[in-house]
């Protein structure tokens, strides 16, 4: 599992927040990806993937869209 806290990764990123938020974001439709392949209901860290997104990328709509539709 990478870093969990929004708030260190945004201060250990510093410039290169976007990218980093890509790259969580990348993993959280991966770890959504093998859940749903796998036939699994327990998506425990989905929600920490995509609170560190979009804390280190507030601009990343499709981030927002995503947890609101599977976290519902």
């Amino acid at each position: 599992m990478l870093v969990r806290s929004p708030k260190l990764m945004k201060l250990v990123t510093m410039e290169y927040s976007t990218l980093a938020a890509d790259i969580y974001w990348t993993r959280a439709v991966q770890y959504y990806g093998s859940k749903h392949l796998g036939q699994e209901t327990n998506l425990e860290s989905l929600w920490p993937l995509l609170d560190v997104a979009t804390t280190l990328d507030a601009n990343l709509l499709p981030a927002y869209r995503f947890g609101a539709l599977v976290l519902e």
